[in-house]
């Protein structure tokens, strides 16, 4: 694949298979290669997504595996992205939060400028079988966003990333007018 070197185009972990934390921790040679195929699509940026590496559980060790096989295949982790685990979730909410936070830490520490978050829920056995999209159903009440994200924006500011917030029919973030309301409504300068 060819790409314009003026155009930055990053690809993501998204279609990898789960990595694990059994044992004593990520395994150098999984990760590699899940990055090797990343590079192979001719980019030398990576969107670290949370389906391919645990990124609430990882440890010093792991993070410094991961930073190491980027460097080993030449690519730079421009964001990561979270899916899936909405900070606004009726149950798990406060667990998806702390998600959220140790996401932006790890994207801090490898350097990445970006973390993605959305307020779609976990897709049910039904959705799994099928398309996702043809069986998506409006979330109905949820609390405000807005609090937590400027909680969120906070620590990300302090930790020089931005906050990207993911377009997603049927939630709080369902279109552009409502992105454009809840971006001005959390008021920080990195969402």
């Amino acid at each position: 694949m060819v790409t314009d070197p003026g155009v930055p185009i990053a690809a993501s972990t998204l279609p990898l298979p789960a990595l694990s934390l059994d044992g004593p921790g990520l395994i150098h040679d999984e990760v590699r290669t899940g990055l090797e195929l990343v590079r192979d699509c001719g980019t030398r940026l990576v969107d670290i997504t949370d389906t391919w590496l645990p990124v609430s559980d990882l440890k010093q060790r792991d993070i410094e595996l991961l930073e190491q096989a980027l460097h080993e295949v030449g690519l730079t982790a421009c964001g990561v992205s979270i899916v899936r685990r909405s900070v606004i979730d009726p149950v798990d909410s406060a667990a998806n939060t702390e998600h959220t936070r140790r996401a932006i830490h790890l994207a801090a520490n490898l350097g990445a400028d970006v973390v993605s978050v959305g307020f779609h829920e976990p897709l049910s056995e039904e959705a799994r079988r099928v398309p996702f999209w043809a069986l998506e159903r409006p979330l109905g009440h949820r609390k405000d966003p807005v609090p937590v994200m400027r909680e969120l924006a906070r620590l990300a500011a302090e930790r020089s990333v931005a906050l990207a917030l993911e377009v997603y029919e049927g939630g709080p973030l369902g279109s552009g007018r409502q992105a454009v309301d809840m971006v001005a409504a959390i008021g920080a300068d990195n969402v």
